[in-house]
């Protein structure tokens, strides 16, 4: 394989891929940022909460947390979380109340907002406690699919799908 720039946009959690990939060069993890007109950053792929705990008082907060350090200067965002933020210190029971119901929905909103490429943000297909970035349905993917990345013709250059023969999926874009 001859030398290339690629960068790993996703890897599922078992997955090695750097495998195969003695020759590659600059590789980065994904962080793509969007354009001129909307947030700040994408969010990179991986788990966001609070291993595995769903209550609301410590999980709402970690949202928030990633919700801040996402938004940069976008005013209207970080109005939007600090109303909830207040929410959850000044309402009684907030966190067992239709309003804490309605804000959860607000920073999932938001937070698929960032979401990567091919990506969403949710629970795990495997772990519904696990809260995060996840690589995405890939049927409607339309660039280059490999069983290993080794596969990868030196002249091409865009996103490759890596699949190996226990379904585990990795994305990457081929810079160069």
């Amino acid at each position: 394989m001859k030398k290339g720039t690629y960068r790993v946009a996703q890897s599922e959690e078992d997955v090695n891929p750097m495998e195969d990939l003695d020759e590659a060069i600059n590789l980065q993890p994904a962080g793509l940022k969007r354009g001129v007109n909307m947030m700040n950053k994408r969010a990179q792929f991986g788990s966001v909460s609070l291993g595995g705990t769903l209550r609301r008082d410590s999980f709402m907060p970690c949202l928030i947390s990633k919700i801040i350090s996402l938004a940069g200067d976008d005013v209207a965002i970080l109005r939007q979380v600090e109303e909830i933020e207040e929410n959850g210190f000044s309402l009684q029971n907030y966190y067992r109340s239709e309003e804490s119901d309605k804000d959860l929905e607000i920073l999932f909103k938001i937070l698929n907002d960032f979401a990567p490429r091919h990506g969403y943000f949710g629970a795990h297909e495997s772990d519904e406690s696990d809260y995060g970035f996840w690589l995405g349905d890939m049927d409607d993917f339309v660039g280059l699919r490999v069983g290993d990345i080794s596969q990868v013709p030196p002249e091409f250059i865009g996103e490759v799908l890596v699949t190996d023969e226990y379904g585990r999926r990795a994305l990457w874009a081929k810079l160069a």
